[in-house]
This record gives C-alpha cells, sequence and structure tokens, in this order.
C-alpha cells in the first residue's frame, strides 16, 4: 500500500489539475497524517484533458441561489467575484463576492464558491462581469488534491511506470508490505 511515515493514508485523485495539484486542505478535504504527500505538486501531462482550460458563463440570479443554498447570502446587484486568497498551484483558497449598493463583500471557500457557482474546479484563472452574470475562466476538473488521473494516463502513455508515477504525485511516499 502507499504509505507515508510507515502508514497508509488518502490517496485522493482527481480527473484534471490544470497544470497544478493543489493542497488537501484547500479543497476542504482531510489529509489525516499526510499533509506532505497531499500538498500540491506541479503537472505538466493534463494538457491533454478536455478540461484542462474551460470557460462557463454564470448568471446571477443562478450564483445568488446557489449561494444561498450553501448558507451565504447575498443581495442584488452582485457587482464583483475577486479570488482573494490563493492556495497551492493557484487554486482559489478564498474568493470574495462583493454584492448590493453598498458594496458588501461575501468570502467564501473557493471549494464552496465552485459548487455555488457550478464549475469544473475552483482553480480560477479570470472571472468578467458579463450582462446579467460572470464569465469564468478555469482550469481542470474536481478537486484537484492528490494524483491528476489525465496526468498519469498520459505518463503512463509516454512510458512511466506506476511507482513512478504515484511517486510523482504523492512526493515522499513508500510502498509498504502489509500483509
Amino acid at each position: 500500500v502507499l504509505t507515508w511515515q510507515s502508514l497508509p493514508f488518502p490517496t485522493y485523485y482527481a480527473s484534471t489539475c490544470g497544470g497544478h495539484t493543489t493542497e488537501a486542505q484547500n479543497s476542504q478535504l482531510d489529509p489525516a497524517h499526510a499533509a506532505g504527500p497531499l500538498s500540491g505538486v506541479p503537472c505538466k501531462y493534463c494538457t491533454t484533458s478536455p478540461k484542462y482550460r474551460w470557460t462557463k458563463r454564470v448568471a446571477d440570479a443562478d450564483l445568488i441561489a446557489g449561494l444561498k443554498a450553501r448558507g451565504y447570502a447575498v443581495l442584488e446587484p452582485l457587482t464583483a467575484i475577486t479570488v482573494t486568497e490563493l492556495g497551492r498551484g493557484g487554486w482559489a483558497k478564498q474568493v470574495g463576492v462583493a454584492y448590493g449598493t453598498g458594496q458588501a463583500v461575501r468570502t467564501l471557500p473557493g471549494v464552496q464558491f465552485r459548487s455555488a457557482a457550478g464549475l469544473l474546479s475552483h482553480h480560477l484563472l479570470d472571472v468578467r462581469r458579463v450582462d446579467g452574470g460572470f464569465e469564468i475562466d478555469g482550469a481542470g476538473w474536481g478537486h484537484g488534491v492528490g494524483m491528476c488521473q489525465w496526468g498519469s494516463f498520459e505518463m503512463g502513455k509516454r512510458g512511466f511506470g506506476e511507482t513512478d508515477i504515484l511517486r510523482s504525485y504523492y512526493p515522499g511516499c513508500s510502498f509498504t508490505r502489509v500483509y
């Protein structure tokens, strides 16, 4: 089994990291005792994924409803969305949503914003105000923690072995016989 400091750990994986994985805490996942191998690493192999880069338009009404459903009340008009804190690899750790005539800002974890906005990931590259909503450019698909499936697939096609692939996405890990 894959271990960190002689103990098994949660080997998270996601479809596409968009060029860099992120740390488990940024995606509100529990790293258990293994923050080291779940801290995020660069990945140059997932560029072939159809979700490597994406753009989504999110209507104000849909975003307001999504935020409200998750306990983040905001009022119209929505005026801006900004990434206020970045996690490892450029993933949004905190996102601010400016709203109302007084320009109040509601801050929430990037992973919660992803869910509220119906995005593929919280690896946000650019946010633009458009008529009736926002256009968001992002990277990757999933929570972005651990092994990038598209990256590992491409590494395998290029001749990397399974242990090399796992060690690249879970740095410092060991393989331990448990029987």
